[in-house]
């Protein structure tokens, strides 16, 4: 990778939470979808969540909102 004046450069740009996790997932649900279009988005996200793995090094994981429904 190479700056504007032909440099190299090692600069890294790293996105989390939901800026990063929003487009993954409405792409997964598309993808889901796609494959069965009679799933209704509350269905959709049913598979969504009990798929999904926890990340068990996140210490904030209990405190956080997604544990209530959204629904």
């Amino acid at each position: 990778m190479s700056d504007s004046k032909g440099n190299k450069t090692t600069n890294i740009c790293r996105i989390n939470g939901t800026s990063a996790a929003a487009p993954l997932v409405i792409c997964l649900a598309a993808a889901i979808m796609v494959e069965n279009p009679s799933l209704s988005p509350k269905k959709t996200m049913e598979i969504i969540l009990n798929s999904a793995d926890i990340n068990k090094s996140d210490k904030n994981y209990e405190k956080r909102p997604h544990k209530k429904a959204i629904w």
